[in-house]
């Protein structure tokens, strides 16, 4: 990781390969552990909060945010929002 770079930490719950579809330097993944169900936890260097929450609404439902609880807030809110939005029409 270069020096001087923002960092906003994330640890996501998700499958390996998933990991591939963000558009994150591969320094910036660090694997702490892989669960009985295979899933990965993992913790990712994101430059900004509004980067992570794009990364990660990316992956939809094939990832989920441990931490920060104010992230996992966010996503929670901007899923019920497309829910609305989609549910609606």
């Amino acid at each position: 990781m270069r020096e001087g770079r923002p960092c906003y930490s994330v640890t996501i719950r998700a499958e390996k390969g998933i990991l591939k579809r963000l558009n994150v330097d591969e320094n910036r993944i660090h694997f702490i552990n892989r669960e009985k169900t295979g899933l990965v936890v993992t913790k990712i260097q994101f430059e900004t909060p509004d980067q992570a929450s794009q990364e990660i609404l990316s992956l939809g439902s094939d990832a989920e945010v441990i931490h920060p609880v104010a992230l996992r807030e966010k996503i929670c809110k901007n899923a019920r929002q497309l829910f609305r939005l989609y549910q609606e029409k």
